[in-house]
């Protein structure tokens, strides 16, 4: 009798363990996401690309989203937004209207406060977003 309550003991703790992770794990592109990345060139649809030294993509907890433009040597301007990942390979980011300069999507090269990207390529350090025919290279920083 005793063995059959600890055999219920240990198939609950099982469900619960596999349940969490099932709620509570990131997939692995959300995961590899996490972190910050400098945007280092904007390929344009033309193949003209364009050096990007001054702005950073950050990707935290999932849902939060940060685009840290450098204005000077001892300015910054932080943009904040939320992502989601609507399916595999897509990220989408919606910037937070409260949160942009008036030049964001000039700045930004998105052409609006909202973007889907393609995931092209994710590695240890690279990263390559597609959106429409422009291309994003970004490195971890």
């Amino acid at each position: 009798m005793q063995s059959s309550s600890f055999r219920t003991y240990i198939y609950l703790f099982a469900g619960f363990l596999a349940a969490s992770c099932f709620f509570g794990c990131k997939s692995d592109e959300e995961a590899n996401l996490d972190g910050f990345w400098k945007v280092m060139s904007v390929e344009l649809p033309n193949k003209t690309s364009i050096a990007v030294d001054s702005q950073f993509y950050g990707f935290e907890r999932k849902y939060v989203f940060s685009l840290t433009r450098l204005v000077s040597a001892n300015d910054a301007a932080i943009s904040y937004g939320y992502v989601d990942y609507p399916e595999k390979g897509k990220v989408h980011i919606e910037m937070d209207k409260n949160h942009v300069g008036g030049d964001f999507a000039t700045k930004s090269k998105w052409k609006n406060t909202e973007a889907t990207f393609t995931i092209k390529t994710l590695s240890g350090n690279q990263l390559i977003l597609e959106k429409g025919d422009t291309l994003f290279i970004l490195k971890r920083h």
